[in-house]
């Protein structure tokens, strides 16, 4: 169930080319539904399509070993990527 806050409507005054105007009232009138409906249903449809994908961060560790890696870096891996992490943080 959705709250209250997701069903609040914000108006938009917004510029549409002429055939673009036409083609909404034709659906919308086909479909038995306001316009506005229709230019919802477009941009929720254009958001789910276009939706930035998450970055994983665990991604980040990725290169943070350049060049030769120390002998014992399988067993004390954590300790390298804190300090590599930490080194990182204090350049930024």
């Amino acid at each position: 169930m959705q709250n209250s806050k997701e069903n609040h409507m914000v108006r938009k005054q917004i510029y549409l080319k002429r055939e673009q105007e036409k083609q909404i009232k034709k659906i919308a009138r086909l479909r038995n539904v306001s316009e506005a409906e229709i230019i919802r249903t477009a941009v929720d449809s254009f958001i789910a399509q276009n939706k930035p994908k998450e970055i994983n961060p665990l991604f980040e560790l990725i290169g943070m070993c350049k060049g030769v890696s120390p002998a014992d870096l399988a067993e004390n891996h954590d300790r390298y990527l804190t300090e590599d992490y930490h080194g990182r943080k204090e350049k930024k």
